[in-house]
Protein backbone atom coordinates (compact mmCIF):
# COMPACT_ATOMS: atom_id res chain seq x y z
CA UNK A 1 0.00 0.00 0.00
CA UNK A 2 1.21 3.40 -0.92
CA UNK A 3 1.39 6.05 1.65
CA UNK A 4 2.05 9.82 0.77
CA UNK A 5 3.78 11.89 3.46
CA UNK A 6 1.64 15.04 5.01
CA UNK A 7 2.98 18.26 4.90
CA UNK A 8 4.39 17.95 8.60
CA UNK A 9 6.62 15.07 6.91
CA UNK A 10 5.18 12.16 8.54
CA UNK A 11 3.46 9.34 6.80
CA UNK A 12 0.09 9.85 6.18
CA UNK A 13 -2.16 6.82 8.27
CA UNK A 14 -2.94 3.91 6.43
CA UNK A 15 -6.75 3.67 8.13
CA UNK A 16 -8.76 5.61 10.83
CA UNK A 17 -6.99 3.45 13.81
CA UNK A 18 -4.20 4.71 12.56
CA UNK A 19 -4.69 7.99 12.62
CA UNK A 20 -6.39 7.75 16.29
CA UNK A 21 -3.51 6.05 17.63
CA UNK A 22 -1.34 8.56 15.77
CA UNK A 23 -3.26 11.37 17.29
CA UNK A 24 -3.68 9.99 20.67
CA UNK A 25 0.58 10.52 20.56
CA UNK A 26 0.89 13.81 19.53
CA UNK A 27 0.47 16.18 22.44
CA UNK A 28 0.13 19.39 19.81
CA UNK A 29 -3.19 18.01 18.83
CA UNK A 30 -4.54 17.84 22.81
CA UNK A 31 -3.12 21.37 23.21
CA UNK A 32 -5.10 22.75 20.20
CA UNK A 33 -8.22 21.83 20.64
CA UNK A 34 -8.15 21.23 24.60
CA UNK A 35 -8.28 18.64 26.73
CA UNK A 36 -12.05 17.75 26.61
CA UNK A 37 -12.45 18.65 22.80
CA UNK A 38 -9.48 16.10 22.63
CA UNK A 39 -10.98 13.40 24.77
CA UNK A 40 -14.28 13.52 23.04
CA UNK A 41 -13.08 14.12 19.20
CA UNK A 42 -10.89 10.74 20.04
CA UNK A 43 -13.99 8.55 21.61
CA UNK A 44 -16.24 9.77 18.70
CA UNK A 45 -13.55 8.90 16.47
CA UNK A 46 -13.01 4.98 18.08
CA UNK A 47 -16.35 4.73 17.71
CA UNK A 48 -16.71 5.69 14.50
CA UNK A 49 -13.66 2.95 13.38
CA UNK A 50 -15.70 0.27 16.04
CA UNK A 51 -18.88 0.83 13.88
CA UNK A 52 -16.94 0.32 10.14
CA UNK A 53 -15.43 -3.01 11.14
CA UNK A 54 -18.74 -4.34 12.73
CA UNK A 55 -20.41 -3.49 9.31
CA UNK A 56 -20.40 -6.40 6.85
CA UNK A 57 -20.87 -5.34 3.20
CA UNK A 58 -22.85 -7.06 0.22
CA UNK A 59 -19.82 -7.85 -1.07
CA UNK A 60 -18.17 -9.54 2.40
CA UNK A 61 -21.96 -11.51 2.14
CA UNK A 62 -22.05 -12.60 -1.41
CA UNK A 63 -18.18 -13.28 -1.60
CA UNK A 64 -17.84 -15.62 2.11
CA UNK A 65 -21.43 -16.66 2.89
CA UNK A 66 -22.17 -19.56 0.38
CA UNK A 67 -18.03 -20.24 0.57
CA UNK A 68 -17.86 -21.40 4.01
Amino acid sequence: RLREKCSFGKEASGNLKEAIEAAKADPFIEKVLGEEAFDRYIKMKEKEWNDYNSFVSEWELSEYLNRY
